[in-house]
């Protein structure tokens, strides 16, 4: 019986095994799929003349498309690959956009079956109705498929594109089904740039994490004596659902709106998003809340000098630590999702604000007015590009002209504006605008976005509104710096004795935990991958063998640590991250020799990293415990 013949019961019994196989290999994909129906009035099966089904699909603005040609979609398919197969070339990897029937999956796999294939299905529906048409067993077994994900739109397509790429650790390529760039032109073209995008974002993260590797904890550690004794935002959470929050930003067009900000001054909650805390004081406007995260040497500099005190000012654990050390009062802190470490100190809970890593100060800042409740974000000062190769508004001074300089020879890009033209701007300042767009992204229509700037980048998910076409309707709120800081020190409690002593109690067990790890396991398997090295230039099998199994149980010992994800995971998060790209290579490979070569390469680089970090982390640990001691000692 051929799958023409595959009606009623037939169709409804390869679904049942389909689901079956995706429930036991892809438990997330059946949890999404399960009790999910086919449109039928838009999705129909047809017989091809080679006896196989394709799909018709009937929309508005196209009555009928079929995914696949009227007489063989296996010869088609073959063209297809054979098409494709310089593209493909060497890559380990690739990535197919659009499953469809499967046709494409199973000639790729018959192809390359070394190699690793991703896939991500657009729609649901053609997903749904490939279960019922044929038996995908040979997809859904398959033991390279890297990642299998269906859905559409930003948020899909940006969790599969991180998931994709921190798990690629080679070459790869990107392919099509042919008929999906014209059915799927628009998400194909959003897909593209999400890609793209991630990728830039991924190497300014994995650049800023490598600068910072040594001060980003430092600070972090060092913060704790200010943490431990602070305040975070829960008790102001969603308090301010019925005012609007201004986010003033450092940009030229900053200027412009200056007189307008000072106007606001009593009404909308004006929020400085860093070094801008610089040009408002500079002209008399305090604002209403400082939000700082710059774990740098020029964000200190920035605050050196100021007069903050009075001012609600909200930080991340990873700050230059200088900054807060001379501030006493008014300091709320706020959790960041890659900064681990201060979140198992201090004992995240799911009340305690938490937020999610951004490219800049002003996604913090944005997530921290969504938590206080504010329902419309103002963009003040947002250019986000350079426009006239103006880097700055006035009153910003913690830069040389030296390094202003530099700034405008790394301008090589170009971002649309607000006027309809282009501003100039750098790598870097592009991925943080497409950053912020993501953060807006990620509030759908929750809340409303406006950006003030006249001459400053667009930014996609905020209207363009000039500030002086709202002061009416800002004026009608009332909230004064005096009244905010009120708010949030009556409502904004320090944590409590109970709570203070745990805090205090798991940086001892840090401390100790590092020495433990430090003096066993991690100098013992250093020791293992010297000898290591020395019996593969023997190349004896067998005790090249014996010492992979104890380097293995070593580093067991070691990530089992209870310390080991929040502290390490953190301090040398860009090495983790590098050695499980690598990891499926060291699992697959079946060379015992050439295993082993693996894992002194990429494990024994990660090891060595956190043999070399841990007596730093050793050091800042008994300077901040024998600070808090001395503290005690003075009550």
């Amino acid at each position: 019986m051929n799958n023409l013949q595959n009606t009623g019961g037939k169709m409804k019994s390869l679904k049942e095994d389909n689901l079956n196989l995706i429930r036991e290999y892809y438990p997330h994909i059946y949890s999404f799929i399960k009790n999910q129906e086919t449109d039928r009035e838009q999705y129909q099966l047809l017989p091809t003349k080679s006896d196989l089904y394709n799909i018709e699909i009937k929309r508005k603005e196209n009555p009928s498309f079929l995914l696949y040609s009227k007489y063989d979609p296996r010869n088609e398919t073959e063209n297809w690959i054979n098409s494709v197969e310089e593209v493909i070339g060497e890559s380990q990897s690739i990535l197919l956009f659009g499953f469809g029937l499967g046709y494409h999956m199973e000639r790729l796999i018959e192809r390359y079956p070394d190699r690793t294939i991703y896939v991500i299905e657009p729609d649901l529906d053609i997903f749904l109705t490939a279960m019922e048409a044929r038996d995908h067993s040979k997809i859904l077994k398959h033991k390279k498929i890297g990642m299998l994900a269906i859905g559409k739109g930003e948020l899909v397509f940006r969790r599969f594109i991180a998931t994709l790429t921190s798990q690629l650790s080679n070459s790869f390529c990107l392919l099509y089904m042919p008929n999906y760039l014209k059915l799927y032109e628009e998400e194909i073209k959003q897909f593209q740039e999400l890609f793209r995008a991630t990728i830039l974002t991924d190497r300014t993260n994995y650049a800023t994490q490598i600068i910072f590797k040594r001060e980003w904890p430092e600070n972090a550690i060092l913060n704790l004596l200010k943490t431990y004794k602070g305040r975070s935002l829960t008790g102001v959470k969603s308090y301010f659902k019925d005012h609007t929050a201004i986010i003033v930003g450092s940009g030229p067009s900053l200027d412009q709106d200056i007189d307008y900000l000072r106007e606001l001054q009593n009404h909308a909650i004006i929020i400085a998003a860093g070094t801008s805390t610089q040009a408002l004081l500079s002209r008399g406007i305090r604002p209403h809340l400082i939000v700082s995260v710059d774990g740098s040497v020029k964000n200190y500099e920035a605050f050196s000098d100021l007069d903050i005190e009075g001012i609600p000012f909200v930080y991340a654990s990873y700050i230059k630590h200088k900054i807060i050390e001379e501030k006493v009062n008014e300091l709320y802190h706020v959790f960041i999702s890659s900064e681990t470490m201060t979140s198992y100190i201090i004992g995240l809970t799911e009340s305690d604000p938490s937020f999610f890593t951004t490219a800049s100060v002003t996604g913090t800042v944005i997530q921290t007015a969504v938590y206080l409740g504010c329902k419309k974000l103002i963009f003040v000062g947002q250019d986000l590009s350079y426009p006239g190769k103006t880097i700055y508004s006035s009153g910003i001074d913690h830069f040389s002209d030296k390094e202003l300089t530099r700034f405008i020879n790394n301008i090589s890009e170009e971002v649309q504006n607000v006027q309809g033209g282009t501003n100039p701007t750098t790598k870097p300042m592009k991925n943080m605008l497409e950053n912020i767009e993501m953060v807006i992204g990620y509030y759908d229509d929750t809340i409303e976005f406006i950006n003030t700037s006249q001459m400053g980048a667009v930014i996609k998910g905020a209207r363009n509104v000039p500030l002086s076409k709202m002061l009416d309707e800002l004026k009608c709120q009332e909230m004064t710096p005096e009244k905010f800081g009120g708010i949030f020190n009556d409502h904004a409690l320090p944590y409590s004795d109970t709570k203070t002593r745990e805090i205090i109690d798991r940086m001892h067990e840090c401390l100790n935990e590092l020495r433990r790890l430090q003096e066993g396991p991690i100098t013992k398997i250093l020791d293992e991958f010297e000898s290591l090295s020395k019996k593969l230039d023997k190349k004896k099998e067998k005790t090249i063998e014996k010492s992979l199994v104890r380097i293995n149980w070593l580093w067991e010992e070691i990530t089992s640590s209870a310390i080991f994800d929040p502290v390490y995971g953190f301090v040398v998060q860009v090495d983790i991250s590098i050695y499980y790209r690598f990891l499926p290579t060291i699992i697959d490979c079946s060379e015992i020799t050439k295993k082993a070569e693996f894992v002194i390469t990429h494990l024994g680089r990660l090891v060595a990293s956190i043999y070399s970090e841990t007596p730093i982390l050793i050091k800042l640990f008994e300077q901040v415990i024998e600070s808090v001691n001395q503290s005690k000692k003075n009550i």
